[in-house]
């Protein structure tokens, strides 16, 4: 079965499959029981190539990805940005996004991110600007050199419960030491992955990173 997604504001596709559904936005009636997660892809996904091909790491199945989210027994958030989108001004629409449930009745508790490469220095401003221990943010190949540093600058300031997958082939190495005494981050978890094939990792919904993802996710406290 063909699915097709339009990134049309406020429209929603169902699944048939699972019943769950990907959005690319908040919808207007949040479901009180879902579990929302906003996936923020990588930087080659942009609104006029959702599924590219890298010539060294190949394909981003940024469309397979989504739908092993909502499959995964999310509602999933999540829309191709503009080429030129810059990373903190979208990390305040997506903050504004996060109040928007909050606000419909949705507990913190149900609301989690997930960020692969560029859209999880994205979720790391996300964090910043929020400043909410609770919120659950997974980070999938952040941490370069570039990142360490830049990120390390915001001393005390970095808050949330975060998750870590990083694969070891890949230049972005682990995260651990951006977290450390950082006063407002309820936890932070790191996942090391051996699969050999550098950035790539995280250009499918492997099982190697979205299992432990899904569980961490929706393990409760």
């Amino acid at each position: 079965m063909k699915h097709i997604y339009l990134a049309i504001i406020g429209l929603v596709l169902s699944l048939p499959a699972s019943g769950q559904q990907i959005s690319a936005t908040v919808p207007l009636l949040p479901d009180p029981d879902a579990s929302y997660v906003f996936y923020l892809h990588g930087g080659i996904v942009n609104d006029e190539n959702r599924n590219p091909t890298s010539s060294y790491y190949g394909k981003y199945e940024y469309d397979s990805i989504l739908l092993a989210l909502a499959n995964s027994g999310f509602y999933v958030i999540s829309e191709a940005r503009l080429k030129e989108t810059k990373e903190v001004d979208y990390a305040k629409k997506i903050s504004k996004q996060v109040d928007s449930l909050l606000t419909a009745g949705i507990p913190l508790s149900q609301i989690s991110v997930i960020g692969a490469s560029l859209g999880a220095y994205i979720a790391m401003e996300l964090a910043i600007i929020r400043k909410q221990e609770e919120l659950k943010i997974a980070l999938l190949g952040l941490c370069s050199e570039y990142a360490l540093g830049y990120f390390k600058q915001y001393s005390n300031s970095i808050c949330g419960d975060f998750l870590s997958v990083y694969e070891v082939s890949d230049q972005k190495g682990p995260c651990e030491s951006i977290f450390t005494n950082q006063v407002c981050t309820k936890g932070f978890n790191e996942i090391r992955l051996d699969m050999g094939i550098d950035h790539a990792f995280l250009y499918k919904p492997y099982d190697e990173w979205l299992k432990p993802v899904v569980t961490w996710l929706k393990a409760k406290g």
